[in-house]
Formats: structure tokens, sequence, C-alpha cells
């Protein structure tokens, strides 16, 4: 399985000390969460489906038979259901794809140190869930590759969908590092992508007995009895709704993103200090950092046009 190294480390300046003037960087969690969720969003204006292999749902049920069929259809009767996912309008509800993320953590580790500190991954076992059971469908990006996701199609098709009914357990044998910068908690997790297709799909009800294979509604008078009738009303409910899930694949495996993040440890880092005050804002640090409890948001920000700072590693004293 390839692992994306997608570094998306990113990063709010903030607050400034006096005298030596240092600065921390702690991780916009949100953004990262933002820009993950924009790359989904892309790719999902861009999923087609393969009609030719169109997503289904095969389920056989077998019984003894009626005392009518004994002569006939003796080691019993076998019914089978196949569901098949159809083209359907937005006024039926229409057929839909919707992208997400499953988040596992990989490594985590706390530098209390005055020096960075590198992790290295040699190999990481990531879970991945089974497509939803019953089901063939697969979800496969056309291209791929680190960086490559947002020139991708995603296409969906039942031709090499699997029917797995267990989660698999992926072994990453690729090596991976970063650094921790000095008084920080940081972590990498994975991020594995799922498809989940809902849309309006059609039922086929059949039944077997012995040398006769029919649909289970157009049997003849002289096989029926309670059971067919019984598996005939059932058959009735021709198009339904229904939903299933898969994983995303790419090039034969998972489509995974190592995502990095670092948050400073609030107690170790000094409180910036208030070197200066003007016209409703304290200057803090030697730096154009400034604070205004005035305002109702940005309270942190610059001199610099269009910067705003949006949170500090304590509160000026």
């Amino acid at each position: 399985m390839q692992i994306f190294r997608s570094a998306l480390m990113a990063l709010l300046a903030v607050g400034a000390m006096a005298d030596t003037e240092e600065s921390t960087t702690a991780p916009d969690e949100m953004a990262n969460d933002v820009q993950m969720q924009e790359s989904l969003v892309a790719l999902q204006q861009k999923v087609r489906f393969d009609w030719t292999h169109l997503p289904h749902h095969l389920t056989t049920v077998s019984e003894p038979a009626c005392a009518k069929l004994w002569d006939h259809c003796p080691w019993g009767v076998t019914f089978t259901r196949r569901r098949r996912l159809i083209f359907s309008s937005q006024e039926s509800g229409g057929t839909n794809t919707t992208l997400f993320f499953q988040r596992q953590m990989l490594r985590r580790a706390r530098n209390t140190a005055s020096q960075s500190a590198e992790l290295t991954r040699e190999e990481a076992t990531v879970r991945i869930n089974s497509t939803t059971e019953g089901w063939a469908v697969g979800a496969y990006l056309t291209t791929g590759g680190a960086g490559a996701l947002s020139q991708a199609d995603l296409v969906i098709s039942a031709e090499y969908g699997r029917e797995k009914t267990s989660e698999w357990q992926w072994s990453v044998s690729e090596s991976s590092s970063f650094k921790c910068p000095p008084y920080h908690e940081c972590r990498s997790e994975a991020w594995a992508m799922y498809a989940r297709i809902s849309g309006l799909c059609h039922d086929e009800h059949d039944l077997e007995c012995g040398r006769y294979r029919r649909s289970v509604c157009a049997s003849p008078a002289w096989m029926l009895c309670s059971q067919l009738e019984q598996w005939c009303g059932k058959a009735e409910r021709r198009f339904q709704r229904c939903e299933m899930v898969t994983p995303v694949m790419d090039g034969g495996r998972p489509h995974v993103t190592e995502v990095f993040f670092e948050e400073p440890i609030r107690s170790l880092h000094k409180k910036p200090r208030i070197t200066g005050y003007h016209a409703g804002s304290y200057q803090l640090g030697s730096k154009k950092l400034l604070y205004s409890p005035g305002r109702a948001e940005n309270r942190y920000w610059t001199k610099a046009p269009g910067v705003a700072h949006q949170q500090l590693v304590a509160q000026p004293r």
C-alpha cells in the first residue's frame, strides 16, 4: 500500500517574546480537515459509473419444498434475489456518491526536549474496512500518486468489485519520517478514503426447483403453493433505495494519506509580554504583533495587510 506523504502542517504564527524574539508554531487542525475535505469535494465532481458493470448484490436462500413440490424438487427450493443499482432521476432520489475519510493513529510523540526529535516509521499496519457485505462494487482512481489526486477521476464499477466480509490488514513497509519541534506533541494519522454509493435498485427474484428455473412470480399454476406466494409477495417491491460502502482503490491498493500534526505543549512555552500600547491595541514582543481586546474576532493580528492571528500559545501577561 502506498502512503502518500501529504505533510499538511498548517501552521499558525504565535506569540512573540520580549528581548529574545522566539516564536513557536501550532497546528490548525481545522485547516487540515478543510484541506482534506476540499480534496474530497473536488474528486466527487469527477465520479463516473461504469454502466456496463453496475454494482449488484446477490442473496440466495434454500428451503425445504412445500408438499406440492416434493416430487419435483425433493432436495428443496432455492430463492435468489438479484439486486442491481440502476440510473435514477433526481426526482426519484438520484444516484449519489459521497466520499469520506476514516482516520487511524500511526504514531505519537511528546517532545519535552529543547531540540527537535525525528520520528521515523519503517512499518505500520492500517485497517481497511471491507465493502458492504454481499455487494460486488469497487471505487477506483484512474490516476494516482503523490500530489495527483486533483487530476484523478473516480470510477464506480462492479467489474473488479470485492465481496469481502471482514476488514483488511494492510502492512505498510514504506518508511517515512518527520521532525517534532521542541516542546511539542506530534502525531501522524493514516486517512483511508471510502465511497458511499446510494441510489435506486431493481430487484429480480428467481426460483430454482429441480430443473425448473424461472421468475418466482411467473411460476405455472401447478407449482403454486403458499411458499411461492409468500416469496412472490416479497418480489412485488421491485424498486427501492439501496446503499453500499467500499474503500477507494488506487492501483490495486487502498488510497491512504499519511497526515502530520504538531501541537505546542503550552505549559512549556513562556507567555508573550506586553511591550507597548497604542489606540486600544497592545504590542506583544518586539515585532508588530498586536492584541486588540475590543475586537469581536481576530484579536491577535499584525500590521501586515491581510494577516490575522487567530490564537497565541498563551494569553499576554
